[in-house]
């Protein structure tokens, strides 16, 4: 290194401390029209999810707002706060409607669980990795525990509720589609990981599908992907190519919407060039404000 990149990296390392040392004396950020608050689903603190939860400025509309649920909150809602508001102001060219934003993501001893999201949006399977398969008791807590809580605190459209949720999120917007049908009026699974214990989610397929057309019809459902999410993307390691082979991700989320298309539920396959799995959120978002909250929802 040289002298003068010496010292820019103790200049800076100082500053660094300097900064920290005024930060910790600040108030913390935070959004405006929003709260926060701890549950336990079925009174279990092994589960407790942080509740994050914005409101439009204005009053609610005759029908109540419509809701959008957000998987992996931690991420997810402040985006899709950003995005909606920034939407909302122009409401003459988006045409996006006002709704409450709903953030979700487990927590442990107060700080964020990254593992929670494997136990809560999995689905079991013979070979599922111990703490997984929990999909089934998620669900029953946003049905029974969550909208009540919402609805005894906003005023809330209980026909317009919506759910995103991405990788394994997706696969639980999915599986929530499945298997409890009309639960939401919009879903979105981006980049859904369809794959999961050799694609036992497909074996819930056949039970929608038995559900009667005029049901199918008012649920709308928007798969996003990244498009370097495939095989084909430059610059992959051959370990990551190989994965991005089993996983499929594009070709089976297409075949899915095409399928469920076919059979009387609107589903709309959504490729993003140049992203990847990861940086695909934010753009995913952006349009599932329009798909879930615009003039044809």
């Amino acid at each position: 290194m040289t002298r003068r990149a010496s010292l820019g990296a103790m200049a800076f390392a100082a500053m660094s401390a300097a900064g920290a040392a005024w930060a910790a004396e600040q108030e913390p950020a935070s959004l405006s029209r929003s709260v926060a608050w701890v549950m336990e689903p079925g009174g279990d603190p092994s589960r407790a999810q942080l509740v994050q939860v914005a409101w439009p400025d204005g009053e609610p509309p005759p029908g109540g707002f419509p809701v959008m649920i957000l998987l992996d909150g931690q991420t997810s809602f402040p985006i899709a706060v950003a995005s909606l508001r920034a939407q909302e102001r122009r409401v003459e060219v988006t045409r996006v409607k006002p709704a409450i934003i709903v953030g979700l993501s487990g927590i442990k001893d107060g700080v964020h669980d990254g593992d929670a999201r494997a136990r809560d949006y999995t689905l079991p399977g013979p070979n599922a990795p111990a703490g997984t398969g929990g999909a089934d008791a998620f669900l029953a807590f946003i049905e029974e525990e969550l909208k009540p809580a919402l609805e005894q605190r906003f005023v809330i459209d209980r026909d317009r509720y919506a759910i995103f949720g991405h990788s394994y999120g997706g696969l639980f917007v999915l599986h929530a589609l499945f298997s409890r049908p009309g639960t939401f009026r919009r879903m979105i699974a981006a980049s859904p990981s369809i794959w999961w214990q050799e694609g036992v989610l497909l074996k819930e397929e056949p039970h929608l599908l038995a559900q009667p057309r005029e049901l199918l019809s008012r649920i709308g459902l928007l798969v996003p992907v990244g498009g370097d999410e495939s095989p084909d993307a430059p610059g992959l390691s051959e370990e990551r190519r190989e994965r991005m082979r089993r996983s499929a991700m594009q070709a089976r989320a297409r075949a899915l919407t095409e399928r469920l298309t076919a059979a009387g539920l609107p589903s709309d396959y959504l490729e993003f060039p140049g992203e990847n799995h990861g940086s695909v959120i934010a753009p995913a978002i952006g349009r599932a404000m329009r798909f879930a909250l615009g003039p044809d929802a």
